[in-house]
């Protein structure tokens, strides 16, 4: 049986892979590989994922040639579909945002990380340290803490009288029966790359680091290098709406130093068969 890890950081490495895969000189194999990929990142209920990939599709589809365009994007959507259909779902339970406020869309979800994101990073423009977004709020603008953690379902809706306790921070709060109860709020993250970074590290990182990577997104764009184009492009787009993580930067800088290398080897074996 299918075990599934979190649905939403699986899905950045499926969509930068299937863009890659997905390139303008791939055969059957390539487009049934990705159809594969595009149907587990639907089946496992993320919308980031498949946001970027599907962008980086409708550009990829300029790159194929006219006559098989329209027959490759039909094979893909049929393939795509009847394996979405067989793949096993995962748990409810399961989603990133599943305790949230009934209220609170996914998008709006992001939009109060980003807020209490950017209030700190406003009061510590140098970052706050890698996990220590939940501590440094604790501290800066505890309201928001409290907001959040609320929304996110950290405590129980009926929780009154929630309180920081320490800077782990710990939170207290007052249950129905009016006994205090206690929680660790671990992790969380701003759910995006340059507010993620910025924190972590500091805003001119940041900075210096997305200013590199949209550079090399010209740079691919200019020289024509399509599928590592299109799957750069769809990793970025998630990474606007989910923390970059190791396993995911990982693995794009495996197959990115791989496809770099290879395109090294063939102008080094075509200027020895044609010297200038």
């Amino acid at each position: 049986m299918l075990t599934w890890p979190s649905p939403g950081y699986l899905a950045g490495a499926l969509a930068f892979g299937a863009a890659y895969v997905l390139g303008p000189r791939k055969g059957i194999l390539g487009l049934v590989a990705t159809a594969a990929a595009a149907a587990l990142m639907l089946a496992g209920g993320n919308r980031s994922g498949p946001l970027g990939f599907f962008l980086a599709l409708l550009f990829l589809v300029f790159t194929w040639p006219p006559p098989v365009r329209a027959r490759r994007l039909i094979a893909f959507g049929l393939i795509t579909a009847a394996l979405f259909l067989v793949y096993p779902k995962p748990p409810k339970a399961v989603p990133t945002f599943a305790r949230l406020d009934q209220n609170v869309s996914t998008l709006n979800s992001r939009t109060y990380l980003w807020k209490a994101a950017w209030a700190l990073l406003k009061k510590r423009p140098l970052g706050v340290g890698p996990d220590g977004f939940a501590s440094a709020l604790s501290q800066v603008a505890p309201e928001e803490l409290i907001f959040i953690v609320r929304k996110f379902g950290f405590v129980p809706k009926e929780a009154r009288e929630v309180k920081i306790i320490t800077q782990s921070p710990m939170l207290g709060y007052t249950d129905d029966s009016g006994e205090m109860r206690f929680v660790r709020v671990r992790e969380i993250l701003a759910h995006n790359a340059f507010l993620d970074w910025a924190l972590a590290y500091g805003l001119p990182v940041a900075v210096f680091l997305y200013a590199i990577w949209l550079a090399f997104l010209v740079w691919l764009y200019r020289r024509g290098e399509w599928s590592l184009f299109a799957s750069h492009l769809a990793f970025f787009i998630y990474l606007q709406l989910w923390p970059p993580i190791f396993p995911n930067l990982f693995i794009v800088a495996m197959i990115t130093a791989l496809h770099l290398a290879a395109l090294g080897g063939a102008r080094e074996e075509r200027s020895r068969l044609y010297p200038v």
